[in-house]
């Protein structure tokens, strides 16, 4: 983190974790947990999201407005590598 963040977000919160020895590959024994929980997951995210524009949502735009915030660097106009 550099000083310019912590001047534009002085009260952030820089949370690390750490995890080992966990196997997240499907298996016949938790691929339907695993689904139910993402159906879930997701139902409760239209609790937050809505159908709203997405760009508007009160959540997505406080984290769109912080990320403009930061400066971009210029394109040279050239297509990249990865393209």
């Amino acid at each position: 983190m550099t000083q310019v963040f912590w001047e534009l977000f002085p009260n952030a919160q820089v949370n690390i974790m750490l995890v080992s020895g966990i196997d997240n590959h499907d298996t016949d024994d938790n691929l339907a947990r695993r689904r139910k929980l993402l159906r879930e997951g997701s139902d409760k995210a239209e609790d937050f999201l809505g159908a709203a524009a997405f760009a508007k949502n009160p959540v997505v735009a406080e984290w769109r407005q912080a990320y403009q915030q930061f400066k971009r660097k210029k394109a040279s106009g050239l297509p990249s590598k990865r393209s």
